[in-house]
């Protein structure tokens, strides 16, 4: 943990660099001063500490010790000083550590010192003010050194995140790393494989040329770049609409372009699933330079939180006191021109669950599952967006998320709050925020505007969402697994799909039923 809030500054703003110079010279002032005064003082108590040789020879040598370590301090101050003035000039941060910490101890030697005096022979009142403020000085030069090595790490992450990847990271990320004679792929699962394994340029590399972006009208921002609907002319010659997300080189440092990089490779190697975007292609010809175009299937619809508010007023509610009942006319499949039903809840709740169950089997954590970034295909099909994007993909267990983007706490499980671990079981947690995002028609899930240390207290103690008024009773027994707080007792995907497939087939089973009877 850090002693001091970064944002602090020590010197009202002024370049701590800068600030360095003056501080040598202020400090080789005062053990100037320190020295005048110390003289002055022996020489004035000279025949005073004759006579206590012979008459108080304890107070003798006390007073000797006491003015040794005075002269101690100096000759350890005055060479640090010019330790400290080659160390600022060349941003030496091992130096300004050095620095910094033998400072401390001597400015607490001189400390305890001046004490020790005052404590054997009385109060200097000319001395006490003059002489504190001078060690509460040199504490203060501690602070501005530590705040200096800050900045000069700052300016030093700023220099590398700016820079060009070097041909070894192009070639890492074309070829893969160099398989050891030790590792063997056929057991390792496919986020452990992609490191190892070459780009699919021939499947996956499209030519700008072929790309025609509606700049005039983004799809939307991200932290990295902006997304742009845009047509793709395949070699057939038709036409293809898609979403081009955009990477800028100013946007990141070269370590997360690099992470998504290896997240692109990821995708070409994921496969197919109806409800996870697919990738169509990735511009990779100006990596180096850190600009990336990544080419997605187009959804049309936007994503499912919006348009489960844009059918408030359209809503076919099937539920009656927890229990899903039928009218005659209501159709389960969704429709541009009409609403949606409690059936269509169901369908898409039963996708997301498939979607992830998907991305489980191979190993990907998604991080940020909200109905936010669930879109909406042509036929309003589930499609499970921005997973993995700039984030950790875990190995076998757990990642710790560290990006110093706001979290999505409203959709985070206990152990991510507290400790930042984000697993499968994390991600069931979200589903079951998710199922409340749904079967709400979007609300905001809690009543609550701004993340508190109260609210994890309030989860810990078992507050959870209430059972939506859409909601049936079984679907929300389900939601409430996946708010237990140890993750280990949390269902799987797999569980979940299984029961909304279920749930879903004697929906429409029963739906029929109801029209063959009405009809009959």
């Amino acid at each position: 943990m850090k002693l001091f809030n970064k944002r602090f500054h020590p010197c009202g703003g002024f370049y701590l660099g800068g600030v360095m110079k003056w501080i040598v010279i202020a400090n080789l002032a005062m053990i100037c001063i320190g020295l005048i005064m110390l003289a002055r003082d022996i020489y004035n108590l000279w025949s005073k500490w004759m006579d206590e040789m012979s008459q108080k020879p304890t107070d003798y040598y006390i007073r000797l010790v006491i003015w040794l370590g005075y002269v101690l301090h100096v000759l350890i101050a005055v060479p640090m000083d010019f330790f400290l003035d080659r160390a600022s000039k060349n941003k030496n941060t091992p130096r300004l550590r050095i620095y910094g910490v033998v400072n401390f101890f001597n400015t607490v030697w001189s400390f305890a010192d001046y004490w020790a005096h005052t404590f054997y022979f009385g109060l200097h009142v000319e001395t006490l003010a003059l002489y504190n403020g001078y060690c509460i000085y040199k504490f203060y030069v501690c602070i501005v050194v530590y705040y200096y090595i800050l900045d000069i790490e700052d300016e030093e992450d700023e220099l590398a995140s700016a820079r060009r990847l070097t041909e070894e990271e192009l070639k890492e990320f074309e070829e893969g790393l160099e398989l050891s004679g030790e590792l063997d792929l056929a057991t390792k699962n496919l986020i452990d494989k992609v490191q190892y394994q070459r780009y699919k340029r021939e499947e996956y590399e499209i030519s700008m040329d072929k790309l025609e972006l509606d700049l005039e009208n983004p799809l939307g921002k991200g932290m990295y770049g902006i997304v742009y609907r845009g047509s793709y002319k395949k070699k057939d010659g038709h036409n293809l609409p898609v979403a081009v997300k955009t990477f800028q080189s100013g946007l990141m440092d070269a370590n997360c372009f690099k992470a998504l990089l290896y997240e692109l490779k990821v995708m070409t190697y994921l496969g197919h699933h109806n409800n996870v975007i697919s990738l169509v292609g990735a511009v990779t010809s100006e990596i180096k330079s850190r600009r990336l175009h990544m080419v997605i299937e187009f959804c049309p619809f936007g994503n499912l939180l919006e348009n489960l508010r844009g059918s408030r007023g359209l809503f076919v509610n099937m539920v009656i006191n927890g229990e899903i009942h039928f009218n005659k006319g209501v159709e389960s499949e969704v429709k541009e021109e009409e609403g949606i039903s409690t059936v269509d809840l169901i369908r898409w709740a039963s996708e997301i669950a498939s979607g992830m169950d998907f991305l489980c089997d191979m190993k990907v954590v998604h991080g940020d599952l909200a109905a936010r970034n669930l879109l909406l295909s042509e036929k309003k099909q589930i499609k499970i967006a921005d997973f993995g994007l700039a984030r950790q993909l875990y190995q076998y267990s757990v990642y710790v998320k560290r990006q110093n983007a706001p979290l999505p706490w409203r959709w985070l499980a206990i152990e991510s709050l507290t400790d930042m671990n984000f697993s499968t079981k994390s991600d069931v947690w979200a589903f079951g925020v998710v199922l409340y995002e749904i079967f709400t028609l979007g609300k905001a899930p809690y009543n609550i505007q701004q993340f508190t240390l109260e609210f994890i207290e309030k989860l810990r103690n078992g507050t959870r969402l209430e059972q939506p008024s859409f909601c049936p009773d079984c679907v929300y027994k389900q939601m409430q697994t996946c708010w237990l707080e140890n993750p280990e007792d949390r269902p799987s995907f797999q569980d979940f799909t299984v029961f909304f497939n279920h749930l879903l087939d004697q929906t429409k089973s029963e739906h029929v039923k109801r029209n063959l009877h009405i009809y009959t």
